[in-house]
């Protein structure tokens, strides 16, 4: 058994289309039209998971006061940071965080969907990296 899919609600697929393809470098692999439903998934260019961009109305975590966040990992997260800036990507906080867990800067789609760019510390793995602004492929490697 594996994880083929998750779902991230989107009030406009186009938008959507235009953030995770245009802004962050992610790969369209589906995009079917069938009696008024759009089936629209988007991938990180060689992994297998897609992401199913769903129209709706996304509710969040108000009884619990956490919300949900996606992460993506990167071996430099000022470098990318800087470069997802200067794509139109607005953070919460104006520089990367130090932290525990390594470096991260959050930001969210235009949707709100939350997302925290994140340089594990060098004892922890990491899996995929952001490159030049685009989140790519990457191996299983503890970083030294």
């Amino acid at each position: 058994m594996e994880l083929t899919h998750v779902t991230l609600v989107v009030r406009d697929l186009d938008r959507a289309i235009e953030f995770y393809v245009g802004t962050l470098g992610f790969e369209k692999r589906a995009d079917i039209s069938n009696q008024g439903f759009r089936w629209l998934t988007v991938a990180q260019p060689g992994h297998g998971l897609e992401i199913i961009l769903l129209k709706g109305v996304r509710e969040t975590a108000k009884h619990t006061g956490v919300s949900e966040r996606w992460i993506l990992g990167t071996d430099d997260c000022r470098r990318d940071f800087a470069a997802l800036r200067s794509r139109g990507v607005k953070f919460e906080d104006t520089e990367p965080q130090d932290g525990y867990f390594g470096v991260n800067a959050t930001f969210a789609d235009p949707d709100g969907n939350r997302f925290m760019l994140r340089q594990a510390a060098k004892d922890q793995l990491v899996s995929g990296r952001v490159v030049d602004g685009a989140i790519v492929p990457g191996t299983d490697a503890a970083h030294r």
